[in-house]
């Protein structure tokens, strides 16, 4: 999805999981449901569901725009789909109940942490795979352009000329 934000106007993740990249930014966000994210300035917020069933709010629809997204095109995004599912979390139920408080928060804080840098690193190998298969296609297309240029050439130096 493609946002016209403005500073201060707030996304949220109501259900799901979200790739969140603000136009002038460096950072890339991945936020999950019930956690928010507030634009620092003006420009263009692009969202991207890391799970199918992503739900997003923004408080002004009408400046939101529904796109496919190549990455969604390549044949791996089940795959990613798939990794992301696996990635749970290693606190058992029980021993964090038995924690205090505060060392639960802690712990639950850390935990948090390390899934969302598990799904960063699962996702941008998946990027970069895509980003591969793609390039790997379009060189094989220039070769075959190049290819069948030289071939012309060569045909208009012997003097034989196909459409």
């Amino acid at each position: 999805m493609r946002i016209q934000a403005h500073a201060g106007e707030r996304v949220a993740c109501l259900r799901g999981m979200v790739w969140l990249t603000q136009e002038n930014d460096v950072m890339d966000r991945v936020i999950a449901a019930g956690e928010s994210f507030v634009c620092d300035r003006a420009g263009v917020v692009l969202v991207n569901a890391l799970a199918h069933d992503a739900v997003v709010e923004h408080p002004r629809p009408d400046r939101c725009t529904i796109s496919r997204p190549a990455l969604s095109r390549c044949r791996k995004m089940p795959e990613l789909a798939t990794d992301l599912a696996r990635i749970k979390p290693r606190i058992d139920s029980q021993r964090l109940a038995a924690m205090p408080i505060g060392i639960r928060r802690e712990a639950v804080e850390r935990e948090v942490q390390r899934m969302r840098r598990q799904v960063a690193w699962l996702v941008f190998q998946h990027a970069r795979g895509a980003i591969a298969e793609f390039c790997s296609r379009g060189i094989a297309q220039l070769r075959n352009a190049i290819g069948e240029g030289s071939r012309r050439t060569e045909r208009k130096a012997r003097g034989v000329t196909l459409g």
